[in-house]
């Protein structure tokens, strides 16, 4: 059931992109897969044919991705599965954007051939002062209700109080993207006044729908890992429609704004706006004369970095470290055996770098335990096959400190002055023992 759920939180992922990234073949301010084209090039049959065979491929890259994960289900260890979730999660990120670029480049080529290319941009940005009109902001306050909302848990529970602060930051980080990463610059399709601020303002109410419905999905995830501690069934359920929710709906609007775009400018007569000479690839932007480093995307609600400011290659080379480094992130996870021992009147509970250290004076109770509490949840730290580690909670313990292995009991469970409690183990039943013996002699 855990491999089951670990893959159908991404499963979807493929077709989701693969869709996306199929819908900018359909001409949007006359770009079609990241390439401008003048009026005879959207009727050109090389192109519209050459956009087939991009749709095709996709379909095809969707289909090979999906096949990917049946022999996965089958792994024989959760350590395995985990990097090999990893490692296709990689491979989804990277795969179709691929076929994105080569479709991109074959485009670019074509539109070279037929001299439909325009002029090399200057890549001076020009701003339109009349085209531009005083942006109404959302007000603040569509913000703060879904932060107080999230943070109402505490009243009720501090077991989870990190993760309850973690989304609550996201909501006030949200609301923060909302309000400084936006521009209008990208929505100009030609001189056309009129049709630039309808295309500014179909976008502008995407993107705060975007992040109010953010918002509140953190706020909605709050209440759900409160439920955690009374039904697991309930927390999950809760979860998965709340990620469920907010994807679709994020989607929808991405699509509305796309649909929008599309209908505005299907009449477009006059030549578009031509940057394709900004945008590697028709994904990355690059413009040294652009002091912005965020720059809107050239069709849809999305953000994009400008490769060419100082910032702009920090977050992307950070982006693609990460997104590299996810196969590697077990190898370097430390998960070492759990060792159980006293030394110099303290109990000591190691695991790799990481110890829990417990004054022998300050200890009142110790049990010894032959299984762990029913429906441990964590609140931080680490959970694998064979190592729990950091701070969890349960109905029966309360909150609890973990260091064991969870599949080599005994367990000793140990209450201090303070009315900490920790629940130790050892990789080898012998030395759990012998470190109880030696407590119960004190």
């Amino acid at each position: 059931m855990t491999k089951l759920f670990l893959w159908g939180s991404i499963i979807w992922l493929p077709p989701l992109l693969c869709y996306l990234l199929g819908n900018e073949t359909k001409f949007k301010k006359g770009i079609a897969v990241g390439v401008t084209f003048p009026i005879e090039g959207r009727m050109n049959e090389e192109v519209l044919g050459r956009l087939a065979a991009f749709r095709r491929e996709l379909k095809v890259c969707c289909l090979v991705l999906m096949a990917m994960v049946v022999p996965c289900l089958f792994l024989p260890d959760m350590s395995a599965t985990m990097a090999v979730w990893m490692l296709w999660l990689l491979i989804v990120c990277v795969a179709p954007y691929v076929l994105y670029a080569r479709c991109n480049r074959h485009l670019r080529r074509i539109k070279q051939e037929h001299g439909w290319a325009a002029a090399k941009s200057s890549a001076v940005v020009v701003v339109d002062t009349e085209a531009m009109e005083e942006p109404r902001w959302l007000s603040p306050a569509l913000f703060l209700l879904p932060l107080c909302a999230s943070l109402l848990p505490l009243l009720r529970d501090r077991s989870f109080a990190v993760a309850y602060l973690v989304d609550a930051g996201c909501i006030a980080f949200f609301w923060l993207c909302y309000r400084f990463l936006y521009r209008n610059r990208a929505e100009r399709a030609d001189g056309n006044i009129a049709l630039s601020r309808a295309l500014t303002e179909v976008r502008r109410h995407g993107w705060g729908q975007v992040w109010i419905l953010s918002s509140w999905a953190m706020a909605l995830l709050n209440g759900a890992l409160m439920l955690a501690k009374s039904s697991e069934f309930w927390f999950w359920c809760g979860t998965l429609l709340v990620t469920l929710g907010l994807c679709s709906a994020t989607v929808a609007i991405e699509l509305r704004v796309r649909r929008a775009q599309e209908r505005l400018t299907e009449n477009l007569n006059a030549d578009p706006l031509d940057e394709d000479d900004l945008w590697i690839w028709g994904l990355l932007y690059y413009n040294p004369r652009d002091s912005h480093c965020f720059v809107n995307d050239r069709v849809g609600v999305n953000t994009s970095v400008n490769l060419a400011h100082p910032a702009g290659k920090v977050i992307a080379a950070a982006l693609v470290l990460l997104i590299l480094s996810l196969p590697l992130t077990l190898i370097f996870l430390d998960g070492k055996p759990p060792v159980l021992s006293v030394r110099e009147e303290t109990l000591v509970a190691a695991s790799g770098r990481s110890s829990y250290e417990v004054a022998l004076e300050d200890i009142v109770e110790v049990e010894l335990r032959e299984a762990l509490p029913q429906r441990l949840w964590r609140s931080y730290g680490t959970a694998t096959e064979s190592l729990l580690r950091g701070k969890f909670t349960s109905e029966e313990t309360g909150d609890v400190t973990l260091c064991l292995d969870p599949t080599a009991p005994p367990y000793l469970l140990i209450t201090t002055e303070g009315g900490q409690r920790y629940l130790l183990g050892s990789s080898t039943e012998d030395e759990t023992l012998a470190v109880f013996d030696l407590l119960q002699a004190q």
